[in-house]
């Protein structure tokens, strides 16, 4: 089969950057551009390259060092980054032929491919709009670590600012009522929490907590049926909260 180097090249770097944006969007994993970017170069490079036997062997050692260097901890983007990857080079092998290399697709020498990166540039454009819209809700998101007498929960909180409600000067905040089990060896402190509609007594647990990076505070929990937040977070969290330091 003949190809071109460059253009396979090309192909391939847009491939596997919009293949990892996408995937990072899909699971709400925000990676620097620039890091995937560095990322999709690494692999398309050598990997178009490189035509000795076994040359695939060097790619594999490059996957596995980059995913301990930069991925480890965004491993669910990296796994389905590879997934969409391999339905990308499924799609244009349907569509054009070509061949394989180096877990590589290698564009046919006369395939109009630019019909294809006419689809990439649509969805770089897309996500380049939902990336900014989603690194803006990322500014409402806090790293919460709440400390129980058996353990220590890590949870992501979503800071709302209709969430003002406290007792005694002490913020309440809401959690999930899955998570009730962790707290039945805490003190219990009734609530009188004022609605719209009307008013009820909630109970709720003391415990100390603290967002990421700053100092701990006692807090009340109050786990409830039913609290659906953004980006999949699993904790309300309290303006009085943010302001304690």
């Amino acid at each position: 089969m003949e190809s071109y180097v460059e253009v396979s090249m090309l192909h391939n770097t847009a491939t596997i950057l919009l293949s990892f944006l996408m995937a990072s969007y899909a699971c709400v994993q925000p990676l620097p551009i620039r890091k995937m970017l560095v990322y999709a170069l690494a692999l398309s490079i050598p990997g178009c390259l490189l035509f000795f036997p076994g040359s695939w062997v060097l790619l594999v050692l490059e996957e596995i060092v980059f995913f301990f260097w930069q991925f480890r901890f965004c491993a669910k983007s990296w796994m389905m980054m590879q997934v969409i990857r391999m339905l990308w080079y499924m799609t244009s092998f349907a569509f054009y032929q070509g061949g394989f290399h180096n877990f590589l697709w290698f564009v046919p020498l006369h395939a109009a491919v630019y019909w294809l990166w006419l689809i990439y540039v649509l969805l770089f454009a897309l996500l380049h709009v939902k990336w900014k819209d989603m690194l803006a809700r990322m500014n409402y998101l806090y790293r919460l670590h709440i400390e129980l007498a058996d353990t220590t929960l890590h949870l992501n909180g979503w800071l709302d600012s209709g969430n003002l409600l406290s007792y005694e000067g002490i913020p309440v905040l809401f959690v999930s009522s899955s998570y009730e089990a962790y707290f039945k060896k805490q003190d219990i402190e009734l609530v009188v929490m004022n609605t719209v509609d009307d008013t009820s007594v909630i109970r709720c647990y003391a415990c100390m907590a603290a967002i990421e990076g700053c100092h701990k505070h006692r807090v009340l929990i109050c786990c409830r049926n039913h609290v659906s937040l953004p980006l999949n977070c699993e904790v309300l969290l309290n303006m009085n909260m943010m302001t304690l330091g």
